[in-house]
């Protein structure tokens, strides 16, 4: 029994010879360098074989008894990664199989790194056994298109089951298994040159430490034709017969759509009325207008909108006059309108006094007296005409300044009542820029000739009343006339001199 268990020593030992030699060269080390294999258990009757710098190789041992040579070369066994080595195989005849505590077939040593020589161990212990580079960590899944393959709809590349922290994913789609220039995103959008094919998309993880991986997606069903997103327009202007009409529309999606406009009477495409733009006709008036947008694009289904109808379009009053104001235009003054004939007959007028264009409250008739809130104001009026069936129409008369009031002092004679002495009409304030006109009256009679500020009475004015009118004119304001109270001219000195005699 101990040379047969001896035997077997030997023969483990020489399996175990190349395990240590590719760990070594697996870990970077040197057929030299590599450390020696740790020291078997001392069995009884053995004597411990010297360690070394290298692999041990065994020495011939005498002839077995049962006539069997033991093995003297190098075993050839696989390496660790060899299914031999990692199942128990059928143990060979004589040999015992491997204790739990010995290197068998069942359990294979890891990789051995070398130790640099400032760390061997000294104490005939196995080697500090180094394990794999860290795994990267990258758990490849599936890949999936998400979404409807329709023109201009966005697809998605779906990732189930990955698990890679750290590692950096890139993406290439594929229309018929052709890589498209420049789809590198997760996500792509259908074009018109997709429709009617079929596409997938490839996806790379790049973990750090580890080789990329690469998963195709299965391809999408066909590329149908994408569906625009239309916008109702809108009619904006008035419905009258000559007004232009407008057709407002919000943008379509995709923004690029071609629009095209048909303008409707009362449900029926207007021949050459294909425009943006309609002016009304007279074959409109009475009926309603709408219009059509639709919309092309290459890829896309052909999709219409038609806008809200327009209320009756109207007819227009065409003889309708401007009309004129008449009268004073002063404070306490009366104007009037002059409206004019209006065509056709039957049409109900209205009217409606301005100042300085806003409207003034009641003053709605053909008449209108200015007051002191109309001074410095420019005054207008309008006359508005309806008619069942027509578009009212309002026309406004030309503007008049009611010019704003001097209110002059009342003016007062200074001087002798005789004859030959001079007189002298004292104004009193008056605003600045106002001119003052004079004329002196012998009783109702205008003296000719006697404008001034001064008057001599002569014989001719002997025992009748003088009188001044002072008159005043300034731009912009009405003019203001004063009357001087009576001064009754005597001949000769009168006992009593009066400077101001009023009768």
């Amino acid at each position: 029994m101990h040379e047969h268990g001896t035997f077997g020593i030997t023969r483990l030992r020489q399996r175990a010879i190349p395990i240590a030699l590719f760990a070594a060269v697996l870990c970077g080390g040197s057929l030299t360098a590599a450390p020696a294999l740790a020291a078997d258990p001392v069995i009884s009757g053995e004597t411990r074989e010297t360690e070394s710098a290298g692999p041990v190789i065994p020495t011939p041992e005498a002839p077995d008894p049962g006539g069997s040579e033991p093995d003297t070369t190098v075993p050839t066994d696989p390496a660790p990664t060899d299914p031999e080595l990692e199942q128990p195989g059928p143990a060979e005849p004589g040999i015992e199989p491997p204790g739990p505590g010995d290197v068998g077939a069942e359990h294979p040593l890891p990789p051995v790194a070398t130790v640099p020589p400032a760390e061997e161990s000294t104490s005939g212990g196995r080697p500090e056994a180094v394990p794999d580079p860290p795994n990267s960590g990258l758990t490849v899944g599936t890949v999936a298109v998400s979404g409807t393959p329709r023109v201009g709809q966005r697809l998605h590349a779906r990732l189930d089951g990955w698990a890679a922290a750290g590692a950096r994913f890139s993406y290439q789609w594929q229309r018929g298994g052709a890589a498209l220039r420049g789809a590198t995103a997760a996500h792509y959008r259908p074009v018109a040159a997709d429709r009617g094919e079929r596409l997938s998309v490839t996806v790379t993880a790049r973990p750090d430490g580890a080789a990329a991986r690469t998963v195709a997606s299965p391809v999408t069903e066909v590329v149908t034709f994408g569906e625009l997103v239309p916008r109702i327009p809108r009619i904006t202007g008035s419905p009258i017969v000559g007004a232009t009409l407008t057709a407002s529309t919000p943008a379509w999606v995709p923004d690029r759509t071609k629009l095209s406009f048909q303008w409707l009477r009362d449900g029926a495409a207007i021949p050459r009325a294909t425009g943006e733009r309609y002016r009304l006709a007279a074959e409109d008036a009475g009926t309603v207008v709408a219009v059509t947008v639709t919309g092309e694009l290459t890829g896309y289904v052909v999709a219409a909108q038609t806008s809200e109808s327009t209320t009756p379009v109207l007819r227009t009053l065409a003889g309708a006059p401007v009309p004129r104001i008449a009268g004073s235009p002063r404070v306490g003054g009366t104007v009037s309108v002059r409206s004019g004939s209006w065509n056709p007959g039957g049409v109900a007028l209205a009217t409606q006094w301005y100042r300085d264009g806003a409207p003034i409250p009641g003053a709605t008739s053909g008449s209108y007296q200015p007051n002191e809130s109309d001074a410095a104001a420019i005054l207008t009026v309008s006359v508005t005409g309806t008619m069942p069936g027509y578009a009212p129409a309002t026309k406004t008369s030309a503007g008049i300044t009611v010019p704003q009031e001097l209110r002059l002092p009342q003016p007062r004679v200074r001087g002798l009542a005789l004859v030959g002495e001079a007189l002298a009409v004292e104004l009193g304030a008056w605003q600045s820029g106002t001119i003052p006109r004079m004329q002196w009256f012998r009783g109702a009679i205008p003296i000719p000739g006697a404008t001034s500020a001064h008057y001599v009475p002569g014989v001719q004015d002997q025992g009748l009343p003088l009188r001044v009118l002072v008159r005043g004119e300034r731009a912009g304001y009405a003019p203001d006339a004063r009357l001087s109270a009576p001064t009754r001219i005597v001949r000769e000195l009168a006992p009593t001199r009066l400077s101001d005699h009023a009768e």
